[in-house]
């Protein structure tokens, strides 16, 4: 319970409270002792009911799943977390800008690399240009000190990562040259884990 539906158990003891006001002490504490029960049915009925919705939810192949997995810094997740349909929709085309940068293998690209490349694309193409990321890294990874045994639990939270797959963009851009943004991808291609491709609208 600890105050989940704290709200209505107030309001009905404030209904309560406000008929005692014009009665007896004797027959507002029976009246109290009376209306209680009910209360707390209603309430316990309230929170069993959005508990189950929400363990529906999360028990659902879904992003909610993925929030609820990731909502915490003490939970893991698996290896494959974050590359299926649901969760990482299609992202193999452009949807903002005129040129793209697109990843051409299959990895995790932790949130310090998105953000260096992030830094680098800017000073590359300038303050005028519009500048997209188009992968998020939503994924915890875990890691265990050197020299530790195995078992005792899964290790402690590392980093975030960005699942990417074969083909997703990763940067789109507009308001530049298409020079500027295949400087750009020469550019970010040292930081990268994986090999990087070269996208246009056509």
């Amino acid at each position: 319970m600890r105050g989940f539906s704290a709200g209505r158990l107030c309001r009905g003891l404030l209904e309560v409270g406000s008929r005692a006001a014009a009665m007896d002490c004797t027959v507002a504490a029976a009246a109290a002792q009376q209306q209680w029960p009910s209360l707390w049915r209603q309430g316990a009925s309230l929170f069993s009911t959005s508990r189950t919705a929400a363990a529906g939810l999360c028990s659902q192949g879904s992003a909610v799943q993925q929030l609820c997995s990731s909502s915490s810094s003490s939970s893991g997740a698996h290896k494959s977390m974050g590359f299926n349909e649901t969760i990482c929709g299609n992202t193999r085309q452009l949807s903002f800008g005129l040129y793209g940068i697109r990843a051409m293998e299959h990895c995790r690209i932790p949130a310090r690399t998105l953000e260096a490349a992030r830094r680098t694309l800017r000073r590359t193409i300038k303050k005028t240009a519009m500048l997209w990321i188009r992968v998020t890294p939503n994924v915890p990874v875990t890691s265990k000190p050197a020299e530790v045994r195995m078992g005792k639990g899964k290790g402690t939270l590392d980093y975030w990562a960005a699942p990417v797959r074969a083909g997703q963009i990763l940067f789109e851009m507009d308001r530049c040259s298409k020079a500027d943004v295949q400087a750009a991808l020469h550019s970010i291609q040292a930081k990268m884990p994986i090999k990087l491709g070269f996208v246009e609208w056509s």
